[in-house]
């Protein structure tokens, strides 16, 4: 018996196999947040103390992916008890009662470590 390539069939095959729940997860996707480049003190940095890290705030449906994909229950946070966080390591990210969620955390430039990257 001789198997025959069928085009429009391999396509759709393709087609499937990429809108399937488990490929979609495992794609890279772009992030909703922001950026900024700073020092080690996170709020009021001392003038001249040097720019060494990168500050990352996510927020929407990015950290909110994140937020449920973090080990553990959400407890209340210890800043603002209407919100929920968790913590992995320098990973911080709450999530408020609408069920919007943002994250932060700080990569050192020097050696890619993370750090803390909010105040509270």
């Amino acid at each position: 018996m001789q198997l025959r390539f069928s085009p429009p069939a391999a396509l759709c095959t393709i087609l499937l196999a990429l809108a399937s729940p488990s490929a979609a997860q495992d794609d890279y996707r772009p992030l909703q947040g922001q950026f900024r480049i700073g020092s080690k003190t996170v709020l009021d940095a001392p003038p001249g103390e040097k720019r060494d890290r990168v500050y990352l705030h996510l927020t929407d449906k990015t950290a909110r992916e994140i937020y449920d994909a973090t080990p553990g229950q959400g407890r209340p946070d210890a800043c603002a008890p209407d919100l929920r966080s968790k913590q992995a390591g320098d990973l911080r990210c709450v999530l408020d009662r609408s069920g919007q969620a943002q994250c932060a955390v700080a990569i050192k430039l020097s050696d890619g470590k993370t750090a803390l990257g909010s105040v509270c």
